[in-house]
């Protein structure tokens, strides 16, 4: 076992829990359960540290694959007719048909489509499905810690000069969140920006009555927005926001957590199941809750 030992996160409510209880005996026993609950969560600790380097050997295995899907959709390598032979029967295509001249190079607009299909990902306006049309790739750099990075691949385009825009994700030493690292995105213009709108408003001098045009800048919700640093708050710095919530309401609507949700939503679903996403195959669990409970409720109704 790691010689890093787990704190426990419920220490403070733990204390004063058992402060509001008389029977002596009865806290001398929830003591020793928590002492076994802290073990459990070492050896938690353990097992996600294995499942890391698990996962890490494994990512190693998919990059071939992952080059060959980049090659295909950007038109760079054509399918191995032969190896898939058998399997273009069953989509109804013919051999000799399947060997004929390609309309398109390699398949437009694919990344673009997959993040249009994730349910989870609802903050794509229309000027970010203009330069998602530009994203050639989006690949994960994988550490054997667990800590991991999205790179976003794009071609030459009118809205930044960046190659690439990645977010990295670090974790602390119990695997949870820790900090993310963005790159800061260098717009070419405030036109060419998506995470604002450019508003003008008529404004006029009390004194000399004079009206001038002022453009002030509004943020609308972006796929982009995200690109920006985060760092886990401590427990000091969540008593204070708890006091400014009021004030800050607006700039926290979206925290690490939401961000490390992005993060995993690419590199667990979107990277590796692309194609369903694509294809919009991919079964929304919300929709399908919802679903389940409206039957529910009919069963209900009919007893």
């Amino acid at each position: 076992m790691s010689n890093t030992q787990i704190e426990y996160d419920y220490e403070e409510q733990f204390k004063d829990a058992l402060a509001k209880l008389t029977d002596d005996g009865l806290k001398k026993k929830l003591v020793a359960i928590k002492k076994l609950a802290v073990k459990r969560l070492n050896l938690e600790n353990e097992f996600k540290k294995e499942q890391n380097k698990l996962e890490y050997e494994y990512e190693q295995k998919y990059k071939p694959l992952y080059e060959e899907r980049r090659k295909l959709v950007a038109g760079d390598a054509k399918p191995d007719l032969e190896a898939i032979k058998d399997k273009l029967k069953e989509v109804g295509l013919k051999e000799e048909d399947a060997k004929g001249e390609e309309k398109e190079k390699g398949i437009p607009d694919f990344w673009l489509k997959c993040i249009e299909n994730a349910h989870d990902i609802s903050e794509l306006n229309d000027n970010d499905k203009k330069i998602l049309k530009f994203l050639k790739d989006v690949q994960i750099d994988l550490k054997e810690n667990g800590d991991f990075k999205l790179i976003f691949k794009f071609e030459p385009n009118e809205y930044f000069d960046h190659t690439e825009l990645t977010k990295e994700y670090k974790h602390d030493n119990q695997y949870d969140i820790k900090t993310v690292t963005s790159t800061k995105i260098e717009w070419k213009s405030s036109e060419k920006n998506p995470t604002i709108e450019l508003k003008k408003k008529k404004m006029k001098n009390k004194k000399t009555k004079a009206i001038k045009v002022v453009t002030k800048e509004i943020k609308v919700p972006s796929f982009f927005s995200c690109f920006k640093d985060f760092e886990k708050k401590t427990k000091e710095a969540n008593k204070k926001e708890d006091e400014d919530e009021e004030e800050n309401e607006e700039e926290e609507d979206y925290d690490i957590e939401d961000d490390y949700d992005f993060g995993l939503l690419f590199k667990d679903e979107i990277i590796p199941f692309s194609i369903e996403y694509y294809l919009g195959i991919v079964e929304d669990d919300d929709k399908d809750g919802a679903d389940n409970d409206d039957d529910d409720d009919d069963e209900d109704d009919d007893q």
